[in-house]
C-alpha cells in the first residue's frame, strides 16, 4: 500500500498520483511494488520542478540567495538574538545561509533538526524513470515555486517561526508526520503539516493551496495527452483544496491504490 491513488475518466489514459515525503529517514524508506509499476507502465513523470534538469539545478542556487546578507536584513537586535540562540546554541555553518532567502534558511534550519540520515522518493523516482527512459517535466517552473516562496514567507515571518521553534517538538513532529505516512492516515497528516506551518496561513494558502490549483490546470492539459505519474509532496495530496479534490472536481475518477 502508499499514497497512491489512480486517475481515470473516459477516453482518457490511467494516469497515477503520489504523495511523497521529501526528507525521510533513510531506514523508514520503502517505495512499494505498486508505485514502481505505475511509474513503469506511465509515458511521462511529473514532479513538483524538474529535479532532473542540469540548468534548473544550477539556477536553483541562484534562485535561493538574496541580494543583502541576514545580518543587514535583521534589524540588530533580532541578528543578535539569532547568532545567540541558534546560530551559536545549534553550532551552524553561518555562511552556508547567510544569503539565503528566508524560506530556504528554515529549509536548512530544519533539516538539522532531523535525528537521522534522509533520503527523498523524489531521487527514486527519478532513477526508475531514467531506468525506462522515460520523459521527467516539472509542474511548476523553478521561477514560479521561488516567487510563491518569496511571497509566502518574509523576514517576519521567518523571525516569529524560528521564535517559536524548539528542536525537541520539531523532532517529535517530525516522527508523528512519518509514523502517519506510514500508516497512510490522511486526516493525521493534514493536522500535523498544518502544525509544521506554525498556523502561518500565507504558507497554507500560497505554498499548499494556490500551487494545487496552478497545478490542477496543468493537468488538465497533460492527462488527455498520455498517461502521467504525479509525485508531489503528500500535503499536497488531501483536504477541501488538495489535488484528489480538484482533479474530482474537474471530473475525474480518483481511486485509492
Amino acid at each position: 500500500m502508499a499514497f497512491l491513488w489512480k486517475i481515470s475518466k473516459e477516453n482518457h489514459s490511467n494516469s497515477y498520483l503520489f504523495g511523497t515525503i521529501h526528507a525521510i529517514c533513510k531506514d523508514a524508506f520503502l517505495l512499494p511494488e505498486n508505485v514502481q509499476h505505475a511509474i513503469e507502465v506511465c509515458d511521462s513523470i511529473w514532479l513538483e520542478i524538474d529535479l532532473n534538469d542540469a540548468q534548473n539545478q544550477a539556477q536553483s542556487f541562484m534562485l535561493m540567495q538574496n541580494e543583502i546578507p541576514l545580518e543587514e536584513a535583521l534589524s540588530t537586535e533580532d541578528f543578535q538574538w539569532f547568532q545567540t540562540e541558534i546560530i551559536e546554541r545549534f553550532d551552524l555553518d553561518y555562511e552556508s545561509i547567510r544569503y539565503l532567502k528566508p524560506i530556504f534558511i528554515l529549509y536548512q534550519l530544519t533539516s538539522y533538526f532531523i535525528p537521522c540520515e534522509t533520503v527523498s522518493f523524489e531521487e527514486k523516482i527519478i532513477r526508475i524513470a531514467l531506468q525506462h527512459q522515460k520523459e521527467i517535466h516539472g509542474l511548476s517552473s523553478l521561477e514560479e515555486q521561488y516567487a510563491l516562496g518569496d511571497e509566502s514567507f518574509s523576514y517576519e515571518d521567518f523571525l516569529h517561526t524560528i521564535r517559536h521553534m524548539h528542536m525537541s517538538d520539531f523532532k517529535q513532529m517530525y516522527a508523528a508526520i512519518i509514523q502517519a505516512y506510514t500508516d497512510e492516515d490522511s486526516d493525521k497528516l493534514q493536522t500535523l503539516i498544518k502544525e509544521q506551518s506554525f498556523e502561518n496561513d500565507k504558507i497554507q494558502s500560497i505554498l499548499l493551496e494556490k500551487r494545487n490549483k496552478l497545478w490542477s490546470e496543468t493537468l488538465q492539459t497533460i492527462l488527455p495527452k498520455n498517461s502521467a505519474f504525479i509525485a508531489v509532496g503528500v500535503a499536497h495530496i488531501s483536504g477541501e483544496n488538495g489535488l484528489i479534490s480538484l482533479l474530482q472536481q474537474d471530473g475525474f475518477l480518483v481511486t485509492k491504490q
